[in-house]
């Protein structure tokens, strides 16, 4: 028999998970058996992991229930995961399949035809709501062309309840963005000389995201840019639950739809072991995602400035997938 803390060990190695994914999981055989029982039904496990901790947690409180009382079966879970991971169903629906199934034991595909469930994903039926939306709401949609991604969210909610809830949101994303020609990069700041300011002492204090901003904004005027703060350290002290916390941003971005780019900045002590990691994960990411750092501080030479603006412009201009360094 299996132990715990072997068990845990044992998914984060085999399926990728962080440190709290696998204790959330493993703390109850019964959840643990579910989700593995998933994956090896073709489920992928950050998918499965992410539903289990938040729908089906949240019906099993809510009916004062046990994983092994409950009528979804890991069958017709991982059938839910895969059509979720296909592109096939969102979020809307994906959560109405799991309630249904958890409630009847009912498999996805027979719910699929009975809830009546079919999404818009061709961009040709969509335009049209789209235009219309872009029209009502001309505000927020100039807020989007400055680089300020917050109203996409509710003007993609727009267009789902017009649609009633059947538009394909990456897709609605996709086209928003085409239409306002919408060109955001979003650099993830992961510490490192690249973004840090030197102390009288001689010391570095690294990952100033307004440092970040404000090179941006100097260097690559033209480009719209988020920047977003994962950790003020230095490249030799970044543990794997800072990769953790990079992958999901970086998985989060790519799957709301939100990113023509992304540019990490980096130390170059483990910048190539972050390099690696990234290219094995995201390979197939839809999106460019660039790397760079500096071997000085932003105030010690040009270097970091040259270094940033030659990624952001690497990830606007690339339009197949990859993931490169600079």
């Amino acid at each position: 028999m299996e132990l715990p803390e072997t068990r845990r060990n044992r998914f984060r190695n085999e399926y990728r998970l962080s440190c709290i994914q696998a204790e959330f999981l493993c703390d109850d055989k019964e959840r643990a058996d579910f989700f593995e029982a998933a994956v090896k039904q073709g489920a992928s496990a950050q998918t499965a992991e992410r539903w289990i901790s938040s729908e089906v947690t949240r019906l099993l409180n809510k009916n004062n229930m046990r994983i092994s009382e409950m009528q979804l079966t890991p069958t017709h879970y991982a059938s839910i995961i895969k059509k979720i991971d296909a592109g096939k169903i969102h979020s809307v629906f994906a959560k109405q399949l799991i309630q249904a199934s958890f409630a009847t034991g009912a498999s996805p595909e027979k719910l699929l035809k009975s809830l009546d469930v079919t999404e818009i994903s061709d961009p040709k039926k969509l335009l049209p709501f789209v235009k219309k939306i872009i029209a009502t709401h001309s505000d927020l949609c100039a807020r989007l062309t400055t680089g300020d991604m917050a109203p996409l969210e509710f003007l993609t909610g727009e267009v789902m309840k017009a649609t009633k809830q059947k538009a394909v949101p990456q897709v609605v994303k996709s086209l928003i963005k085409k239409e306002l020609d919408i060109s955001v990069v979003y650099i993830l700041a992961m510490g490192g000389a690249i973004s840090a300011t030197r102390h009288e002492n001689g010391t570095l204090a690294s990952g100033n995201a307004t440092i970040l901003r404000s090179m941006a904004n100097k260097r690559v005027p033209h480009v719209p840019v988020q920047v977003v703060s994962l950790g003020q350290f230095l490249s030799e002290e970044i543990e794997p639950d800072d990769w953790a916390v990079l992958i999901a941003e970086i998985a989060k971005r790519i799957h709301a739809g939100i990113a023509n780019g992304i540019v990490i900045t980096h130390g170059r002590d483990t910048l190539s072991y972050t390099a690696a990691l990234l290219f094995w994960l995201f390979s197939d990411a839809h999106v460019p995602i660039v790397l760079t750092a500096s071997s000085h501080a932003p105030s010690e030479s040009d270097e970091a400035e040259k270094n940033l603006a030659l990624a952001v412009n690497t990830a606007v201009e690339k339009k197949n997938r990859c993931v490169c360094c600079i």
